[in-house]
């Protein structure tokens, strides 16, 4: 039992229960970190892409904004916005968590048997 254990074995047991206690800090602050950046862009992508929208309706003739109702159209671009923002915002963050993954499996393959990881 946990009666037997003595001495250095205590010592290295204290040290993983330490470690796991601070990785799990570490991947407490980098999970924050990285939901602050992502709702951060997406904010800044939503505002970018609605100003942008902004200013190319006020380029349309008016016969385009007697056609289509107000409502109709304020709908229909807040939805088309959001959706391109969800589609930028989940992309980007796909795209960093799979060359993140690709890098520490090169890494670790590498450390297992380098000549094996060139083939």
């Amino acid at each position: 039992g946990l009666a037997s254990v003595t001495g250095d074995a205590a010592l290295l047991l204290g040290v993983l229960c330490a470690g796991i206690v601070v990785l799990q800090i570490f991947q407490g602050l980098f999970t924050y970190w990285h939901r602050f950046l992502l709702a951060s862009a997406s904010r800044m992508a939503n505002n970018d892409i609605r100003n942008d929208v902004f200013h190319r309706l006020q380029l349309l003739p008016m016969s385009f904004h007697g056609s289509i109702s107000p409502g109709d159209l304020v709908v229909r671009l807040a939805d088309d916005i959001n959706q391109l923002r969800k589609l930028l915002v989940d992309s980007l963050s796909s795209l960093l968590k799979m060359l993140f993954t690709f890098g520490w499996v090169v890494i670790l393959m590498a450390m297992i048997h380098w000549k094996l990881t060139l083939y």
